[in-house]
C-alpha cells in the first residue's frame, strides 16, 4: 500500500507541475511545435522527461512523462486553453498502468479506476457528466 500510495504520488506530482524547488526544468519555451522538457536534481541525473507541445506558455495537446529507463509513468492531455482534458493514466516504475482517470474542461468526468502492483482492480468511482463521451 505504501507503494501505491508513493506510485499516485509521484503521478500527480508530474502530472501536476508541482515539482519540489531542487528540481530545474531545462528547454522550456513559451512556444513550440513539440518540446522535450527534463527535470534534473543536478545537471548530470536526469529523473523525468516530459514531452508535449507548449503554445503561449501553456500545455496542450498530449503530454507523456518517462522515467530515466525509459518507462512510462503518464500520459495526460490538455485542451487548447491548457486544462486537463480527456484520458489521463498514471504507470508505476515499470510502466505497468496503476490510475486512469478522464477530464473534460479541466472537470472530472466518467469513470476513475485504481489498480494495485498485481494489476488487480482495487477501486472505481464513476464522475457523471451528460456531455462526456470517449472518442
Amino acid at each position: 500500500m505504501k507503494n501505491l500510495t508513493t506510485i499516485i504520488l509521484f503521478a500527480v506530482f508530474a502530472t501536476t507541475n508541482a515539482y519540489s524547488q531542487e528540481l530545474t526544468a531545462v528547454n522550456t519555451p513559451q512556444t513550440s511545435n513539440s518540446e522535450t522538457n527534463a527535470y534534473n536534481l543536478s545537471p548530470e541525473k536526469v529523473i523525468l522527461q516530459e514531452k508535449g507541445f507548449i503554445v503561449n506558455g501553456k500545455k496542450v495537446g498530449k503530454w507523456i512523462s518517462k522515467n530515466p529507463n525509459g518507462n512510462t509513468i503518464s500520459i495526460v492531455s490538455y485542451d487548447k486553453d491548457g486544462n486537463k482534458d480527456g484520458v489521463w493514466e498514471s504507470h508505476d516504475e515499470n510502466g505497468t498502468l496503476r490510475t486512469q482517470s478522464f477530464y473534460k474542461n479541466g472537470k472530472r468526468v466518467g469513470e476513475w479506476k485504481m489498480w494495485n502492483e498485481k494489476g488487480e482492480l482495487v477501486s472505481k468511482k464513476n464522475y457523471a457528466s451528460p456531455s462526456f463521451s470517449i472518442y
